[in-house]
């Protein structure tokens, strides 16, 4: 039915001929055919010339050289370039949109910050984990459990080619979010279903918290695995997951670096736990390790869509 109102409002419409329009019950829904306005291009600046041509410069680290000296000049003309245009924004070729200010914040010390973006290897997304507990009311209410769904996005991660779980990777890294304000890296162990925690800051939560914001990956992973994992041994097995902290790690007791810190102890764990080692960081090595994230991030992300 075409209400009053839309006919008053396609009569308004005069001669515009270029104008799509879809009438609903209660509404006038109008569309411009016409093509979209181009998005401006951005010119790099001089300084950012001046800082990608530095950036390129220096040699490739090692995948273990976890905790590099912090080169201080390039850090500044990042700050720089950064200050001058902190709203330009970026989409990479992961198709991660993000400004410059993420990077800014990202860069600065005790600042919250949702983790660097990393897909590489048996590192998976904060969104991993979300998808999984998004399931957490139909798994629950599922009285015959091996009927949930598992497939679409949380099947993408299980089956990526070449980081197939059981298959091409025994053990998933994976950031998890606690209470909306605490970032934890999960070493996921398929095989063994265990699931260690990588805690920044352990006195933070006690046990029984802990216990209840891990019961529902925890019982619902064993599912998951037994039904995307074939080639795992744990996949028979529907007995749910168990938890165990990493012990003696650097506790991150200032706040705001839990979300740096976790994703550098998942590298720390996945490479064998390398000097200076996860116990032996100091608050210093994560001001600089911050702004190490933020120069990975724009060589890596930003300088391949201008350069």
């Amino acid at each position: 039915m075409i209400t009053k109102a839309a006919i008053h409002n396609r009569a308004n419409m005069g001669q515009q001929q270029r104008k799509d329009v879809m009438v609903s019950e209660s509404a006038l829904v109008v569309s411009d055919s016409s093509p979209p306005p181009t998005t401006e291009t951005h010119t790099p600046t001089v300084a950012e010339i001046e800082l990608a041509a530095l950036l390129r410069l220096k040699e490739p680290r090692q995948y273990n050289d976890l905790l590099p000296p912090l080169d201080e000049e390039e850090f500044e003309l990042l700050h720089k370039v950064l200050i001058e245009s902190p709203k330009l924004e970026h989409r990479s070729h992961l198709r991660l949109d993000f400004d410059n200010n993420f990077i800014l914040e990202l860069a600065q010390l005790q600042k919250h910050q949702t983790l660097p973006p990393s897909e590489a290897g048996a590192f998976c997304s904060p969104h991993l984990i979300n998808h999984i507990l998004a399931k957490e009311r139909s798994f629950s209410a599922a009285k015959k459990k091996m009927q949930v769904g598992w497939e679409g996005r949380i099947s993408s991660y299980v089956n990526a080619p070449g980081r197939s779980w059981g298959k091409d990777t025994d053990t998933v890294y994976a950031p998890m979010i606690w209470n909306n304000k605490h970032w934890v890296g999960l070493a996921i162990n398929i095989s063994l279903g265990i699931i260690e925690l990588l805690d920044p800051n352990p006195d933070l939560y006690s046990k029984r918290k802990v216990d209840r914001m891990m019961s529902p990956l925890l019982n619902m992973f064993p599912y998951l695995v037994h039904k995307l994992c074939v080639s795992t041994t744990q996949s028979n097995s529907l007995k749910p997951y168990t938890w165990t902290r990493v012990p003696n790690l650097y506790n991150n007791k200032r706040s705001g670096d839990c979300g740096p810190v976790s994703a550098k102890f998942m590298e720390m764990h996945a490479s064998g736990d390398p000097a200076p080692h996860m116990s032996g960081m100091k608050d210093i090595l994560v001001d600089q390790l911050r702004k190490q994230y933020a120069l990975d991030l724009y060589h890596d992300l930003v300088l391949p869509i201008y350069f």
